[in-house]
């Protein structure tokens, strides 16, 4: 009894802190690393990010939706929506709203969108908090600018730098990895294309991004990989003899098997390896996020 009346304090003294002008700081004190509240989820990231006065950035979408590639954003869009299991009456709504909100960011950024960026599982845990679509946007801007690390692309800086933390850390599987020509590039492009969300389920997203939101630190991602790697090490040693493709496969698909409840051990080993980890790795940030 004790505990649920400890969980409904500090519950109410967050829900107390929203309705005030509090930083990503308050809330940390508060919730010191337990799982959010669904019902609070939405105002706690909006504060996290930085986006709760961010307001309408839409007034500057034309409402012309003729990027070279929109007719497979479109469809892409929609076949994204079917999976989801919306009632026949949101289907339309959603995607819409997943089509403005990729469009109005491939206009504001001069991108080009292409299915396998990631963006679209990005707004996937945006798009179930089941915010106004001016917010969703904001969220997912954030998310991009802040987190996302640029040239993630075949033998991209980000690549090559996560293999060397993985040297640093286990030299042993960096190198049965190396012989076997299998670089960072071919496994772990999707976790750091979307944080982890075209792999994870939405619960174990929830938990993860609670903690990485609060965090605020954007090279935390290589931490979580090294994480997930170092983990499986003897199951990834054990495949010697199967062939790059199985092993590939295997390594891509590892994120699958995190759920919720493992999510707050998981971030603290991670940030174990990042305090062990030499500052002078840290500061190639640079050159991944602008």
């Amino acid at each position: 009894m004790a505990v649920e009346e400890d969980d409904n304090s500090w519950t109410l003294e967050l829900e107390t802190a929203l309705l005030r002008d509090c930083s990503a700081a308050d809330i940390y004190n508060i919730w010191k690393g337990r799982k959010i509240p669904d019902s609070l989820r939405a105002d706690v990231w909006q504060i996290c990010l930085d986006v709760q006065d961010k307001g309408n950035q839409f007034i500057l979408f034309n409402d012309i939706y003729d990027l070279p590639e929109q007719e497979d954003l479109r469809k892409i869009c929609k076949k994204f929506v079917d999976k989801l299991g919306n009632e026949d009456e949101d289907k339309v709504s959603v995607i819409s709203d997943l089509e403005s909100i990729l469009t109005f960011y491939c206009k504001s950024t001069q991108s080009k969108y292409d299915e396998n960026n990631g963006w679209i599982e990005i707004l996937l845990p945006l798009i179930a908090l089941k915010l106004h679509k001016t917010e969703t946007y904001n969220l997912f801007e954030a998310i991009m600018t802040r987190f996302i690390p640029r040239c993630c692309t075949k033998n991209g800086s980000p690549f090559h730098l996560f293999r060397l933390l993985l040297l640093y850390h286990d030299p042993q599987l960096c190198s049965f990895l190396d012989t076997k020509k299998i670089s960072p590039d071919l496994y772990c492009k999707t976790w750091f294309h979307s944080l982890f969300a075209s792999t994870c389920n939405l619960s174990a997203i929830f938990a993860m991004w609670d903690l990485y939101f609060q965090k605020s630190d954007p090279f935390f991602v290589f931490f979580l990989a090294l994480v997930m790697m170092v983990n499986a090490r003897e199951q990834i040693l054990d495949m010697k003899n199967e062939s790059k493709e199985s092993i590939v496969k295997a390594l891509e698909s590892m994120p699958c098997a995190l759920v919720a409840d493992d999510v707050t051990d998981f971030c603290s080993i991670a940030q174990y390896h990042a305090l062990k980890t030499p500052n002078s790795y840290r500061k190639a940030k640079v050159f991944l996020y602008c």
